[in-house]
Order: structure tokens, then sequence, then C-alpha cells
């Protein structure tokens, strides 16, 4: 590919996630397609098992981090399994700038979960929601759906689909966090 098509390529998925986000504050407080989620409000709690029982607190991850990317997944859903791995590449790069994954699997059998976790290897915590009561408490009426909540638990992104640019959506989502707390710190 010509350095000018990457470039022009980078260009107009830079300006996609802008205008998706421009969007959705536009918006405001009206719920976001696909869920019962409103940009600037708390999400609801959330509080689930990850692979080795201990339980995960929504409320505890984001006092802890700058910004949490909630994503509602299956192990049966090819976009989600498609996902996945670049989660993992994005984890790794972004989790010292305060960056946390919590992947929701919504799958009812547990050991279609395992098995496909015993494929795969994710740093990132992995809870299991089989009954469906965090997805239906967040509204999710598609997989995948990304929610991306800020330390305070507030909505400040969703996504529902496949999100092939979702790199530049967290690095703009960080920088805006990062450029809140300075001012913030400076008064």
């Amino acid at each position: 590919m010509k350095p000018t098509a990457v470039a022009l390529y980078l260009a107009l998925a830079g300006f996609a996630a802008f205008s998706i986000t421009l969007k959705q504050e536009i918006r405001g407080s009206a719920a976001i397609h696909g869920t019962h989620l409103k940009i600037n409000e708390p999400a609801p709690s959330l509080t689930l098992p990850d692979r080795t029982g201990q339980t995960v607190e929504l409320a505890e991850v984001c006092k802890k981090n700058r910004l949490v990317m909630v994503n509602f997944w299956a192990s049966w859903c090819g976009p989600c399994r498609m996902e996945m791995p670049q989660f993992e590449k994005l984890y790794k790069a972004k989790k010292s700038e305060g960056l946390e994954i919590l992947a929701v699997s919504v799958d009812e059998d547990p050991q279609k979960l395992s098995d496909y976790l015993a494929r795969h290897s994710f740093s990132f915590p992995i809870l299991h929601d089989s009954k469906n009561t965090t997805a239906a408490a967040y509204g999710i009426e598609g997989l995948p759906t990304t929610v991306l909540l800020n330390s305070d638990g507030k909505v400040v992104y969703v996504y529902e689909g496949m999100q092939p640019h979702m790199d530049y959506q967290i690095d703009y989502q960080l920088k805006q966090l990062k450029d809140t707390d300075e001012r913030k710190k400076n008064g």
C-alpha cells in the first residue's frame, strides 16, 4: 500500500472516531441505540466473577484506572472473537496509561467459554455473566457492544458492533481524560 493511501486511511479512521464521539456528545443525555446507557451518566453497577472465581466490582476498577472498557461478548459471536486479539494488543499497549479492559462474556454454557479461553490467552479480566443480568441492566441488544467509562464510572462512549478502530477511540478518550485531570490539578 502506498504511503499516501495509508495516510488517507488513517485520516479517515480518525475522522470517523471523532465524528462518532461528537455525535454522542451532541446527543447529551439521550440513550445510546442498543443500550439503556446515557453519555456522562453513571453506568449500572457490575459485580461478576472472573475466570478464577474472584469477584470483580466495576466501581473499584473505575477508581483505580483512568478509562475502563467494558466489552460484552460471547465465544459463539464471530465479530467478538475477531475483536479479542486486538483488545489484547490494545491492553498491553495502554494499560500503563490507565486503561483497564473487562470482557463480559454472556455465554450461557460455561464449558463453551472455558473451551474458548483454553485456546486463547488474554491478560485482561474475563468476567462471566451467565444469566445475562448485567447485560440486561446495560440494555445490551447486540454483540459485541463496547462501553467506555471514566474513573467516576460515567459512560463516555458506547459502540454496538465490531469496532475496527477502537485504538483511536481509546487514544482520544485517554487524552481527554488526561487533559481533564491536568486541568483539575492546576486549578
